[in-house]
C-alpha cells in the first residue's frame, strides 16, 4: 500500500459525504458552467434532496458533498475569488450513467472510492474508505463501531505510522460515513441494517471495476496475466461486494462478455488478463 506524506489526521476521516446527494449535485450541474456553492445551493432546492439548503449545515454538508466529487475526479475545483466547480469530463459521463443506469452509477461511485485508495496524490480517507469495506466483508458481519475502528487504525498506523495516526484519529463515526455508501441506494444494498448481503452475481461492467481496482491496488500493469488461486479471487470479489464462492460462475460468463478481459487455462493454473483499465464510456 502507498505511503501518505501529510501529517494530518484529519487526512484519514472519512467525512459527510453520500450517495443521493452527490448524485442530486451532479444533476444540477451542467457541463461547461462552472458554479459556486451558492449558485450550486439555489440549483439543488429545485431537486428533492434530503438535506436542509437553508440551514446552519446546510452549505456545510453540500461542500462535503462538493469536495467528495472533487477528490475523485468528477468534478473540478477551481479557487478564484470564489470557489467554483465544473463537471470534468469523467463527471460528466457519470452524470450520463446516472441518468441512464442508476444503479450502475452507485456501483461506480463505490469503485472510485475503492481504487482510490491505491492511487497517487488521493486523499488518505480512501484508505480508511477500503479498510472498513475489508472488515466488513471478510469479517460477514457489521460489528460495532468502536471494534471495527480499532482494526482498521491498527492497520493504517502499520502503514503511515505512529506519528501520523494519533488516538485522535480514531473517530468511529468513518464507519457509518462510509456504509452509507454500499447500503441502499446501492441496489441490490451490501448492507441491510447490520445484516451482510453478498452478491451471487453481478453486472459485467461491475466485476470489470472490480478487476480494475485488484490491478491498481496491486500495481500489476495491464495486460499482464494473474493467477486465479483463492487469494486473488477473493481479493476481487470483494472489490465488487461478491461472495467469493460466485467468482468461478461469474467470470465463466462474463469472460465472454468482456472484450478486455482474457482467461486461459495454463499449466500454473487458471490466468486473467485485464487488457485495459475500466472505462466508465463503454458502457455508456
Amino acid at each position: 500500500m502507498r505511503k501518505i506524506e501529510k501529517n494530518n489526521v484529519d487526512y484519514i476521516l472519512v467525512n459527510q459525504a453520500s450517495p443521493k446527494k452527490c448524485a442530486a449535485i451532479l444533476l444540477s450541474t451542467k457541463t461547461g458552467e462552472s458554479r459556486d456553492l451558492d449558485e450550486i445551493s439555489e440549483k439543488l432546492k429545485m431537486r428533492t434532496v434530503d438535506i436542509d439548503i437553508d440551514g446552519r449545515w446546510g452549505q456545510r454538508y453540500i461542500r462535503f458533498n462538493l469536495n467528495r466529487l472533487s477528490d475523485i475526479g468528477l468534478l473540478e475545483k477551481i479557487k478564484n475569488k470564489k470557489v467554483t466547480y465544473s463537471l470534468t469530463k469523467s463527471g460528466k459521463n457519470a452524470k450520463e450513467l446516472l441518468i441512464s443506469n442508476e444503479d450502475l452509477f452507485y456501483d461506480y461511485m463505490h469503485y472510485l472510492h475503492m481504487k482510490s485508495a491505491f492511487e497517487k496524490d488521493k486523499d488518505g480517507y480512501f484508505l480508511t474508505y477500503f479498510l472498513i469495506i475489508r472488515d466488513i466483508y471478510t469479517k460477514g458481519v457489521v460489528r460495532t463501531q468502536e471494534e471495527i475502528i480499532s482494526d482498521v487504525f491498527k492497520d493504517i498506523r502499520n502503514i503511515l505510522g505512529d506519528e501520523i495516526v494519533s488516538n485522535k484519529s480514531q473517530n468511529k463515526t468513518s464507519v457509518s460515513k462510509t456504509k452509507r455508501w454500499v447500503k441502499e441506494p446501492m441496489n441490490p444494498p451490501f448492507l441491510i441494517d447490520r445484516n451482510v448481503n453478498y452478491r451471487t452475481d453481478v453486472d459485467p461492467a461491475v466485476f470489470l471495476m472490480s478487476v480494475d481496482s485488484y490491478y491498481i491496488k496491486e500495481k500489476i500493469p495491464y495486460n499482464t496475466p494473474i493467477i486465479l488461486n483463492e487469494k486473488t479471487k477473493k481479493e476481487i470479489s470483494m472489490m465488487g461486494l461478491l461472495d467469493e464462492k460466485y467468482f468461478s460462475s461469474n467470470i465463466d460468463m462474463i469472460s465472454n462478455l468482456i472484450k478486455e478481459i482474457y482467461i486461459r487455462d495454463t499449466v500454473n493454473g487458471k490466468t486473467l488478463t485485464l487488457e485495459k483499465g475500466f472505462d466508465v464510456e463503454r458502457i455508456l
